[in-house]
């Protein structure tokens, strides 16, 4: 990887300068439930952490029983069960539920300590799921014995208040990246005589790195007996050194599987025309590089290539397929 630009260099007179305006890249769901695990899931849990966001779906619902995650991974249900229950707490609310209505619920709860909510709300969700399934609106009044205008109430604070699918709003249309406000592409496509060249351009123009000071201070902690303060010190500096090289897997792993992808579509790249593109997919460029599938699709999500002949596209168009619709290559 080429070096990075010390973030002190100089700007000329650009005094307004926003270092992530430049930022074209789009946190899909998935991504930002990682990013935020790591923030409140202890590093010896990052691995059942990761398994369970991976089996959550666009619609924000977990997709997997928690006693086969259990048996999968080798751990004790009470520890799933525990790492999951951290998961719910992030953002959007309602996230990483097994249903609907534990969703509902999720919210509900993380609701109350910001504000009031309908007095009968949780009630219904809870104990009359069924009917309000069914909308079966009168039934719920006889049963809790209230006014079927209360209940009305109840379902419009329901209606507007919550979200069934709260994961929905990481692929609304106004999220999506558009070619037009990309400032610059991901990945640079060179023809050099007869071969092809990949550049995967850095996503700052500042450099991200711990000083020096403060990896003295980790090594130091390292070696001592830590008071609750340094302790809490250490971890943070941990995660830090963790999103660092985060950040240089993923570009590595984006330069991999872009290698691998011209060599698949030379023709393609030679030609210009989409017609002689091959139907190649994730999961064959991630055997070839040796990754999972769904690295590679992290990898290539809402990243932008800019071809030989100057015209950008999205990475995903040259694999012509739709990581979605796959199963999952375990």
């Amino acid at each position: 990887m080429a070096p990075l630009p010390s973030y002190s260099q100089d700007r000329g007179d650009s005094e307004a300068y926003d270092p992530l305006s430049r930022v074209g890249t789009h946190v899909d769901l998935r991504e930002s439930l990682r990013m935020q695990s790591r923030l409140v899931v202890a590093s010896e849990d990052y691995r059942v952490a990761d398994y369970l966001v991976e089996n959550i779906n666009e619609k924000g619902l977990l997709e997997v029983e928690t006693d086969e995650v259990a048996t999968i991974l080798g751990i004790t249900l009470e520890s799933v069960e525990r790492v999951l229950a951290i998961l719910q707490t992030l953002d959007p609310p309602g996230v990483a539920a097994r249903s609907v209505q534990e969703s509902l619920l999720i919210q509900l709860a993380q609701m109350k300590d910001e504000r009031e909510i309908n007095p009968l709300a949780e009630t219904i969700i809870r104990n009359h799921w069924r009917d309000l399934a069914n909308h079966a609106f009168q039934k719920i009044a006889r049963t809790l014995d209230c006014s079927e205008e209360a209940v009305n109430e109840s379902i419009e604070f329901i209606r507007n208040q919550l979200s069934p699918f709260p994961g929905l709003r990481f692929s609304s249309d106004w999220q999506q990246p558009s070619i037009s406000v990309i400032q610059r592409p991901d990945v640079i496509i060179r023809k050099r005589g007869a071969q092809y060249q990949v550049e995967v351009t850095e996503p700052f123009d500042f450099e991200l790195r711990l000083s020096d000071s403060y990896l003295r201070l980790r090594t130091l902690l390292a070696k001592r007996n830590l008071a609750t303060e340094e302790r809490i010190a250490l971890d943070q500096l941990n995660r830090a050194i963790w999103l660092i090289r985060a950040v240089q897997m993923r570009l590595q792993t984006l330069k991999e599987v872009a290698e691998c992808v011209v060599k698949l579509q030379a023709t393609f790249l030679e030609s210009g025309s989409k017609e002689r593109m091959r139907p190649i997919t994730r999961v064959q460029v991630a055997r070839l590089v040796g990754k999972h599938g769904s690295t590679v699709g992290r990898a290539i999500s809402h990243k932008y290539v800019l071809l030989p002949n100057n015209s950008l596209m999205p990475f995903g168009q040259l694999l012509r397929d739709c990581p979605r619709t796959e199963g999952r290559d375990r």
